[in-house]
């Protein structure tokens, strides 16, 4: 996780409208957020096959230029369609055996996997495990999902400071995931991460239950978002006082408690049965951080739906904002998963690595990921390792199926 936390002063505040679309509103958007502004309603998005009466209908997808190697431009929907992976298995060290990609470097072959130490009084409680490990099927939906401690982190004997909270709507007609990347330069920014999860997974579970399944674009999102943020400023407060240093007061602002523990948070919704001919309907939001989402195509490749670390003009910052302290003004991605396509969503210790598809790290994923996977094979490539891989890395991947 990036260590850097943007100073309060001067930050934008976030706003209660504007950003937030209610259901009068909702949309469901195959273009880059990136790129392209939302459509103001679902019947407005184009349908990329020409369903004329005729029968003959145009897939205009097969049009867009294959971009290969190469930094697509914004806009539009372009694919990046990867090299031949270079892999290899680690042959030396700790992690022998381990799928390498493209080279291993000197943290690759000489990292031990060293026990984390708990900060502070909260020593001699237990450890975090290493790794988080999920696989199964609901619906048409084939889903794995895993976070794994970096390497960076066995150096320094600190915990695994990304997790998750996977899970399914009351009526399981939505796949439901919360992901959230703690702030390494925070030493209890594992508590945040657990705090952010838990509490988006169950405020997004009620929210679709107070509205109902079919009207997903009426949850109130700056509610959501507002929920995971508390939950980590009070996770704060409360374990703030047994640092060994000094003694925290309660009149400290969220911007002082990051310095505790500070953390990204993002939902993904996916339906598990397509209601529509175009595709399972996702819907991504953000609420605060640097994580990143893709879809990959078996033909075409990856396709990015929103880079974490790229602002909209492509520029790349370490910048991130993050809970306490910060919230972004929830402004959802409604898009469509084909079947036989792959949706990703990754933290930064996989989006700084995968870019646009077209790093090592890319090809390796859009070869191997391509088709689903259980549990052990899927954390087999997953856990790759490679020279600038030493960061917590969490992902989740949902195949959409035939059914």
């Amino acid at each position: 996780m990036t260590e850097g936390i943007p100073p309060s002063e001067g930050s934008a505040p976030v706003e209660a409208d504007g950003a937030i679309r209610d259901g009068s509103n909702a949309s469901w958007q195959e273009i880059d957020e990136v790129a392209s502004p939302p459509a103001q309603d679902f019947a407005s998005i184009p349908d990329p096959v020409d369903r004329s009466a005729d029968g003959h209908g145009t897939d205009e997808r097969a049009m867009v230029p294959e971009v290969l190697g190469e930094t697509p431009a914004l806009g539009g929907v372009q694919w990046v369609r990867p090299k031949r992976p270079l892999t290899s298995f680690v042959q030396q060290g700790a992690f022998t055996g381990r799928v390498q990609v493209n080279e291993a470097g000197a943290m690759g072959l000489e990292t031990k996997p060293l026990l984390a130490q708990q900060y502070g009084r909260l020593r001699g409680n237990p450890l975090r495990p290493d790794v988080l490990l999920d696989s199964g099927c609901v619906g048409d939906l084939a889903i794995a999902a895993a976070s794994l401690r970096g390497l960076a982190h066995y150096t320094h004997r600190t915990v695994r400071q990304d997790t998750y909270a996977l899970g399914l709507s009351s009526d399981e007609q939505w796949l439901v995931f919360v992901m959230a990347d703690g702030v390494s330069s925070a030493p209890f920014s594992d508590y945040a991460a657990e705090a952010a999860a838990k509490s988006g997974f169950q405020a997004v579970v009620r929210a679709l239950h107070a509205v109902g399944s079919e009207h997903v674009g009426s949850i109130p999102w700056q509610e959501v978002i507002e929920a995971m943020r508390s939950a980590v400023e009070a996770k704060a407060r409360g374990l703030a006082p047994q640092l060994d240093d000094e003694e925290v007061r309660k009149a400290w602002t969220p911007a002082e408690l990051q310095s505790i523990m500070a953390t990204t948070a993002e939902i993904l919704l996916v339906e598990t049965i397509r209601s529509d001919d175009r595709g399972f309907r996702f819907l991504r939001i953000v609420g605060a951080g640097d994580g990143s989402c893709y879809v990959m195509d078996p033909e075409r490749g990856w396709k990015v739906i929103g880079v974490g670390k790229e602002d909209r003009e492509g520029l790349i910052s370490n910048a991130v904002s993050c809970f306490p302290a910060h919230a972004e003004a929830p402004a959802p991605y409604y898009g469509y998963l084909d079947a036989g396509q792959v949706l990703l969503l990754v933290t930064d210790g996989y989006g700084d690595l995968i870019q646009r598809g077209d790093t090592p790290v890319g090809a390796h994923l859009f070869r191997e990921l391509i088709q689903p996977l259980e549990g052990p094979r899927f954390f087999d490539q997953i856990a790759f390792i490679n020279s600038s891989a030493d960061d917590d890395r969490t992902i989740l991947a949902v195949w959409g199926t035939e059914g």
